[in-house]
């Protein structure tokens, strides 16, 4: 028996979810074969980078998709393209959402402060269908465009690229900050993410930002990724790229400070600040800058 062309990997809490993405996966893909490898977390409730782990290392593809069981294909016939995509060697993850560019500061896969940086093709019961439909705009010019970090609802990787990297169950053992970590992680060893705009995919979810997201976001960044950042697809004028960090510190630190967050993790946030003020003091300036310029957005966006 020929092994499948490609194996999704899914953790599943939802029974009825996970049927439905398994027979749209498999109706939809086109001519290649898909492997579909679920993963019931319902009692033992481990953290998703265990599960993916898990179900990677028994794939009989050398192809993956690692995909939320709340997720439709609404195109026929997609999987070709993204695996001859694959078969360039240079290529690490692709997905449906991303940033050209990701920060030292504390942030998840998009740039609050820039949005031009972000890419995506992806429908959802939040999002406005006219956002899509500027976006898709892109796809017949660009079928792949080029991005650092990917947004972990869908990602496509090859076997020997997670198995070099994997998920990082130590610093993040709950659901989240997995896909930031994993794609900075493939971008820092050479390889190229890509945000890829043909297919037309529904997401029944716009995410929790809750304490649990923070604290992962605080752990990762603090363990691996501030060693590995910034990166960028383009080149940032370093001028440009102090006042992003400025105001994703800013955003953060705000999000910090309202949220519920034990007083140990509070003071871990504000002394890394702290760190970067003493050893940069153009970045303090450009901290203030931020700060100034971000209050007034608020008091424009609030009118």
């Amino acid at each position: 028996m020929s092994k499948p062309a490609l194996s999704a990997i899914i953790c599943s809490i939802n029974p009825h979810e996970f049927k439905r993405i398994e027979s749209n996966l498999k109706e939809t893909a086109g001519r290649s074969s898909v492997e579909v490898l679920g993963f019931d977390n319902r009692e033992l409730k481990w953290g998703i980078c265990k599960v993916y782990n898990h179900l990677a290392s028994k794939a009989q593809s050398d192809k993956l998709l690692f995909i939320h069981e709340d997720v439709i294909f609404k195109s026929y016939g997609w999987a070709d393209e993204v695996l001859e995509k694959l078969d360039d060697p240079s290529t690490g993850v692709i997905g449906f959402a991303g940033s050209t560019y990701k920060t030292r500061a504390y942030s998840g896969w998009y740039i609050a402060s820039k949005p031009e940086a972000m890419r995506g093709n992806v429908l959802s019961n939040y999002k406005p269908q006219s956002i899509l439909s500027e976006e898709k705009q892109m796809a017949s010019k660009k079928p792949f465009d080029e991005v650092i970090t990917i947004d972990g609802f869908a990602m496509f990787v090859r076997k020997n690229v997670w198995s070099a990297i994997k998920f990082n169950e130590e610093a993040l053992p709950g659901f989240h900050g997995y896909d930031i970590d994993f794609s900075v992680s493939t971008t820092h060893m050479g390889f190229r993410n890509y945000v890829w705009f043909v297919p037309d995919v529904m997401h029944y979810s716009n995410g929790r930002h809750d304490e649990h997201w923070l604290e992962h976001i605080i752990n990762v960044h603090d363990a691996k990724l501030h060693r590995m950042l910034p990166l960028s697809v383009n080149h940032v004028k370093f001028s440009d790229r102090m006042m992003m960090e400025a105001k994703e510190d800013y955003f953060f630190l705000t999000r910090v400070k309202n949220s519920l967050l034990p007083s140990d993790i509070k003071i871990r946030v504000w002394r890394r600040f702290l760190v970067k003020t003493l050893y940069n003091p153009f970045y303090l300036m450009m901290m203030s800058k931020g700060l100034i310029q971000s209050v007034i957005g608020h008091r424009h966006l609030s009118r």
